[in-house]
């Protein structure tokens, strides 16, 4: 089966764009958050609140899988604490894994930034499959015109079809 996992809030957001506009269908939509308000707004299959036992989580959720699609933010705590040790597990048991993340914009501020390419430079160096989508490019190809929203379903369309395009 193949899954596609959104992790933390931004992946939260990717999850209930997919499952409100029913695109890819056939797969298995799920959410891992640390935050339980956050996990309750999830329209995904299964939604995980992650607390001391994330390894268990894991092993669950990637039992059985041929397939998989991480999609996160980057700049959020949600991922930091949880993609490398994804990528960890997707390593050791050999499941084709695609990374789909999002850079922060730029007036999120230095310490999102800096949290977002630490964590590119530590996926990369495990060798993963990483698509990166900037939000900064999003927002400068528009040159302003859209609202915040127009540019996260933009951000969204683009998540969807890497994911339709790697099927």
């Amino acid at each position: 089966m193949t899954k596609v996992i959104g992790i933390g809030g931004c992946g939260t957001n990717v999850i209930n764009y997919i499952a409100t506009h029913k695109v890819l269908q056939d797969l298995q939509l799920i959410t891992i958050n640390d935050n339980a308000q956050v996990s309750h707004q999830s329209l995904a299959h299964k939604s995980v609140v992650v607390d001391c036992n994330f390894d268990k989580v894991i092993e669950e959720l990637l039992h059985g899988n041929e397939t998989l699609f991480i999609v996160s933010g980057l700049g959020g705590n949600t991922s930091a604490k949880y993609m490398s040790r994804i990528a960890n597990a997707c390593n050791e048991n050999k499941i084709d894994v695609k990374f789909i993340v999002v850079m922060p914009f730029a007036f999120e501020g230095r310490i999102k930034q800096e949290i977002a390419n630490s964590l590119y430079l530590s996926l990369s160096e495990m060798a993963c499959d990483i698509v990166v989508i900037s939000n900064n490019d999003l927002l400068a190809r528009d040159n302003l015109k859209n609202s915040i929203e127009d540019i996260f379903a933009i951000s969204n369309q683009k998540i969807i079809s890497i994911i339709e395009n790697a099927l």
